[in-house]
């Protein structure tokens, strides 16, 4: 939900903020590690989304079933 969203929010930003030039040069294997963490959770969302937003699409008739 909302929720989940707002979480993965927050963690994307401060995942950015983290793993600047700098700190991926000094602590390569520690960013290898925060990204493979961050990955799997930003594709979850993507796909939650591409799901809601292809039902609405097909609701709304603004694309057909194939």
């Amino acid at each position: 939900g909302m929720a989940d969203f707002k979480k993965l929010q927050a963690d994307w930003i401060m995942y950015l903020q983290t793993w600047d030039e700098h700190a991926v040069t000094a602590g390569r294997n520690d960013f290898v590690y925060a990204t493979e963490l961050m990955l799997p959770r930003l594709r979850a969302r993507m796909a939650i989304e591409n799901e809601a937003l292809y039902a609405a699409a097909l609701q709304t008739s603004a694309i057909a079933l194939a």
